[in-house]
């Protein structure tokens, strides 16, 4: 900034000590010169800007980070952005600072799953359910999977959380089974990320939790994602064949969410595609289009000898409408939200 002490940090971060008279105004103009800026056009470069407006009271080095904690908000949107430190800022930002140390420091014992039923619609019936990943933290409260889950990823953690996951909800459903509790062919369903699919260890680490568990993978439903295939899809379908093989069914998820291909279909050896809630959405949207789109991919899929779940249903017109396509399973609030073992044990006839 012109009137302001301007100073490089490291690569292309500056820190720059500006009047705050008119600063919204400086902002704007230094946004506007850049937008015209045929040479940062043509490099394809914008910029952030974080800001604090610093009070008499705060020290310089708090002021810094705060103004820190503003960039990284400020880089997460595309092209040019400008963030202030507002109070709900910088609470936002450093919640996710401390999830990050925490999530380096292990977080196993404190996460736990919750599970959603899975409806045979024919039979009213539940036949399974999903195991979703929640975790409770004593400092921070609930921590939600869209805090927690991105940066687990992003630290290469994932799979810890993934692991766990599938050996709690593995122990759940052994004990389950001797109880009565649900019936023989039930089968405990989880996710396995791009991530835990893609490591060496996968398919043992699934052995050794069915051994040591003492569960038969004929109760057990593994998803992934498209996403999982595309580092090394040789690999990847050498590791589907070896689970099925224990007898456990692979799910294809979020199918129609992104950019699923339908022609992969015939080539992979899965069981089970299920069918993303953007195409619920669409139907609810765009009627009978939506539901045309949704009623022919059911119907391709079934052709291919593959089970199809439907997640996402929200509404009785929506049971009705997937009844009448006759998909096989359904999942969604309409039955009932991921829950705690407690709760999901009092579900009974939920047709």
């Amino acid at each position: 900034f012109k009137d302001g002490r301007n100073f490089r940090i490291s690569g292309d971060e500056f820190y720059s000590f500006i009047n705050l008279e008119k600063y919204e105004e400086k902002f704007e103009n230094f946004k506007n010169e850049c937008e015209n800026s045929k040479l940062l056009k043509k490099y394809g470069i914008y910029f952030n800007i974080g800001y604090y407006k610093k009070k008499k009271e705060d020290n310089m080095i708090d002021a810094f980070k705060n103004a820190g904690l503003a960039i990284q908000k400020a880089k997460e949107k595309s092209g040019y952005s400008i963030v202030e430190a507002s109070e709900s800022i910088l609470k936002e930002q450093k919640r996710k600072i401390r999830i990050r140390e925490l999530l380096k420091e292990d977080i196993r014992e404190e996460i736990y799953p919750v599970f959603q039923p899975k409806i045979n619609v024919k039979t009213g019936k539940i036949v399974g359910a999903e195991a979703l990943c929640r975790w409770k933290n004593s400092e921070l409260g609930q921590v939600f999977p869209n805090e927690f889950i991105p940066l687990a990823e992003e630290l290469k953690l994932i799979h810890l959380i993934d692991y766990q996951i599938a050996k709690l909800s593995m122990e759940i459903t052994k004990r389950w089974l001797e109880e009565k509790r649900v019936c023989n062919d039930f089968r405990m369903a989880f996710n396995l990320s791009m991530q835990t699919f893609d490591r060496s260890d996968v398919v043992e680490k699934i052995k050794n939790f069915l051994k040591e568990i003492g569960i038969s993978g004929e109760n057990i439903e593994i998803e992934i994602t498209e996403s999982a295939l595309s580092n090394n899809i040789s690999e990847a379908l050498e590791k589907i064949k070896e689970l099925k093989e224990l007898g456990i069914k692979i799910a294809l998820d979020d199918f129609t969410a992104g950019h699923s291909t339908a022609s992969l279909l015939p080539v992979l050896p899965i069981d089970v595609v299920k069918f993303d809630k953007s195409l619920i959405d669409l139907y609810n949207k765009d009627g009978e289009k939506g539901k045309i789109i949704y009623k022919n991919l059911i119907k391709m899929v079934k052709d291919l000898y593959i089970e199809t779940v439907a997640e996402g249903a929200e509404e009785k017109s929506d049971v009705e409408y997937l009844e009448k396509e006759k998909i096989d399973k359904i999942q969604g609030y309409y039955f009932g939200k991921p829950e705690i073992e407690e709760v999901f044990l009092k579900f009974e006839n939920l047709k």
